[in-house]
């Protein structure tokens, strides 16, 4: 029989030679190992046959699992690519280097869903056909994030005027007011960012704490075509903290 570890303290780096049958280690906060059991963990492995700079793949988890990327030779590249995930979606990143390989999935214990406090949220989101005027036309729509949160970065592909409200009430009533004309505190507005071809995130500061009048998920945005040509899809994505789903 393995060794037990359990209600066994550590200091430091630890090597594990054997880990109790059915069971994975985990280190509590006060340093205290404890055994999971491996039912409390759900896996999926994703495969990419064809070399590519960019990978994406769906889940079921409706959490924010832990991705580790490996190429066609099985080696871990997980720190050299950029790796976005949220609630339903992986998204993989390799720059100019085309690569094949594999992506495995870890979430441990209950999922979170959308909402879930436990950290960090980058969520994407892309509007199809929904901007094909030309230069400084503007549309409106509602996203959903959570009924507060906390926002952190905002990021497009594109060059345009991004706002966001606490309602649809202000939404509208704030449409046609200029970028250099100052808000009131009437306005409703939680972020307004510009994005252009050579900045295309934002990171605030301070950030910026929204929440939803009605009591829902939806936030309000309006968007405003800056790049001088009609934009057919755009894709925006938000990185926030909910504090209430």
């Amino acid at each position: 029989m393995p060794y037990n570890y359990a209600n066994t303290f550590f200091v430091g780096d630890v090597f594990f030679p054997d880990f109790p049958e059915g069971f994975v280690l985990s280190v509590n906060a006060d340093g205290k190992v404890i055994p999971v059991p491996l039912p409390g963990i759900k896996s999926l492995t994703f495969y990419q046959n064809t070399p590519s700079i960019l990978w994406q793949f769906t889940h079921d988890f409706n959490s924010f699992p832990f991705v580790i990327v490996y190429d066609s030779q099985g080696n871990d590249i997980s720190a050299a690519i950029n790796v976005v995930v949220d609630e339903t979606t992986i998204e993989i990143h390799t720059d100019n280097s085309p690569i094949s390989g594999r992506v495995e999935v870890f979430s441990f214990g209950t999922t979170t869903g959308i909402g879930s406090s436990s950290g960090r949220v980058t969520k994407s989101f892309t509007l199809d056909n929904s901007i094909t005027a030309a230069n400084d036309s503007t549309v409106t729509t509602n996203i959903q994030i959570a009924k507060v949160f906390q926002l952190f970065s905002f990021s497009s592909n594109l060059a345009i005027r991004f706002r966001s409200y606490i309602s649809q009430e202000r939404q509208i009533a704030d449409l046609n007011r200029s970028s250099n004309t100052l808000i009131t505190n009437e306005t409703g507005l939680i972020f307004e960012g510009v994005t252009s071809d050579s900045k295309n995130l934002i990171n605030l500061l301070p950030i910026a704490t929204g929440y939803s009048v009605d009591g829902s998920i939806n936030n309000y945005v309006t968007i405003t075509n800056l790049s001088g040509s009609p934009l057919n899809t755009l894709n925006f994505t938000l990185t926030y903290l909910s504090l209430e789903s």
